[in-house]
């Protein structure tokens, strides 16, 4: 709806209620001059005492507090205009405005279709991020994405769009898993196949326990800080630290690491006796890339996944089915 028509409506409404209050004011000036007792005789007339607050009326719009009270709980769709600010952190995208959204991790963003938006982060953490519009089959829409940077407090990270169908999720590309959100136009909700590809229970494995079994096939993200291996994909595993792996013997999978605390990583996978099996490690390095990860097959050897350098605080179990 346009901001214009909204003023418009708003200020009827305003007028309106102005008028209804001075009625209702009037009338119960009235009663207290004909009611020396100071109460109120509701058995003499038949008009609703509007005045008061003890009687609701079912049709009426619910006050101030009730209202924001409901906002707070419920997915409210963003005035046309706003701009949508976030706190870039690996375990999730944080709101810092507008006030709906203050404080809430990935919160789902409500748009109006064909309004114009603004989105991005302002503060971050240190690590590389950026920030993207994706669809539902996580293709970028419409070239909205910004550059990486590791900026704490970047200010060429927003992005200026119009609120259309094709938009799904804002996530930042270096950790989809976990800083992801959700976008709904006019407050409809996806499909339940469309959620499907990033339900936890859907999404490369499950919870069971104290581990987390992984599909064969799945790539195993971690992000690579000093004080224990995070987990980025698939998302079951996304924000734990040091997750045990469940895996299927005899299956394939991929293992690996990006992002990083600027300080020397690597990773091994480790048997029992903390030798490397099968020569599964990586080069230490401050540079991730495609050379961090490793493919390997499952096998009961395989009892640790560890950074070489920091082998006492990041080190996660392997388990196998």
């Amino acid at each position: 709806m346009p901001t214009a028509d909204l003023v418009t409506r708003r200020t009827l409404l305003y007028a309106v209620g102005a008028g209804a209050g001075a009625g209702t004011l009037a009338g119960c000036v009235d009663q207290a001059e004909t009611d020396e007792t100071g109460t109120t005789d509701d058995d003499d007339d038949g008009d609703t005492d509007d005045g008061s607050t003890d009687d609701a009326d079912p049709g009426a719009e619910p006050d101030a507090d009730e209202s924001n009270a409901d906002d707070e709980t419920t997915d409210s769709t963003l005035e046309p205009g706003t701009q949508i600010r976030f706190d870039g952190q690996t375990s999730g995208w944080v709101g810092l405005g507008p006030s709906t959204i203050e404080n809430e991790e990935n919160p789902t963003l409500t748009l109006e279709v064909g309004e114009t938006y603004e989105i991005g982060w302002t503060r971050g953490n240190g690590q590389a991020h950026n920030i993207e519009l994706r669809d539902r089959n996580d293709e970028v829409v419409d070239d909205y994405r910004t550059d990486l940077t590791d900026a704490e407090e970047p200010d060429d990270q927003r992005l200026e769009f119009e609120a259309s169908e094709e938009l799904a999720y804002y996530v930042c590309d270096p950790h989809a898993a976990s800083m992801r959100g959700e976008i709904r136009i006019d407050g409809t909700e996806p499909s339940a196949d469309d959620r499907g590809r990033h339900d936890d229970d859907s999404d490369g494995g499950t919870e069971t326990g104290d581990a987390f079994s992984i599909d064969p096939g799945t790539t195993i993200v971690f992000d690579g800080q000093t004080a224990a291996w995070e987990g980025l994909e698939p998302a079951v595993i996304g924000g734990e630290e040091n997750p045990t792996l469940a895996l299927e013997e005899g299956e394939t999978y991929r293992i690996g690491w990006e992002g990083s605390d600027g300080l020397h990583h690597n990773i091994e996978l480790w048997d029992r006796d903390d030798e490397v099996v099968d020569d599964y490690r990586t080069d230490v390095t401050d540079e991730p890339g495609d050379d961090q990860f490793l493919e390997f097959e499952a096998s009961d050897e395989l009892a640790y996944y560890v950074c070489a350098p920091h082998a006492a605080s990041m080190r996660g179990e392997i388990l196998l089915e």
